[in-house]
Parts: structure tokens; sequence; C-alpha cells
């Protein structure tokens, strides 16, 4: 999805944000967020994705920050936060999940 609207983000010149569900997703198919995937879609996105746009300033939104996550991972928003922070800065990733 980021991808997609990297594309028109190139054209009109606007900011692409990612959203990242901090609990478990309500609804199907019910995707879990975890700081491995949370990391993997910031570093994707720091290096500009299919569209290029490294550089650009596009980052990740947290929905519900303070929710806890209630599956076996555990995390809160507030990590989530700090790890795609510290990506997006241009952390490796595993040093900034060491960091969470």
């Amino acid at each position: 999805m980021y991808d997609g609207y990297s594309y028109y983000a190139n054209i009109y010149d606007f900011v692409v944000v990612a959203g990242v569900h901090v609990a478990d997703e309500p609804w199907g198919p019910y995707y879990f967020f975890n700081n491995d995937n949370v990391a993997n879609l910031a570093k994707y996105i720091y290096e500009g994705g299919e569209q290029n746009r490294a550089g650009k300033n596009d980052g990740i939104m947290l929905w519900e920050l303070l929710a806890q996550d209630t599956s076996i991972h555990n995390n809160k928003g507030l990590s989530f936060m700090k790890l795609s922070d510290e990506i997006l800065k241009g952390t490796t990733k595993a040093n900034a999940i060491s960091l969470g």
C-alpha cells in the first residue's frame, strides 16, 4: 500500500504515512504487527520503497498508540514508535530492536 500512495505522492508532492495497528486488528484478515514487521516496514520506508522516496520525510502512524497488544508479542505502541523512529533516523534494524 505504501508504494501505491508513494506513486501519487511523487506526482502531487505530499508526504506518505503508513499506518500500523498496535493492538490486534478487530477485523479480518487479522494481521498482527510485531517488532520485526514494524522494523521491516520502517526500513522499507526509510529506503524509499519502489517509488524511490528516500529522504522525502515519509513515516509511520500508530493507531492507538497507548493500546496494549494482547497477542503473544505483548508490544506496546510506544515501543513501536521508538523502534520506527530509530530506523527512520537511519539506525539499523538490529540496533533499533535492541533499543526497544
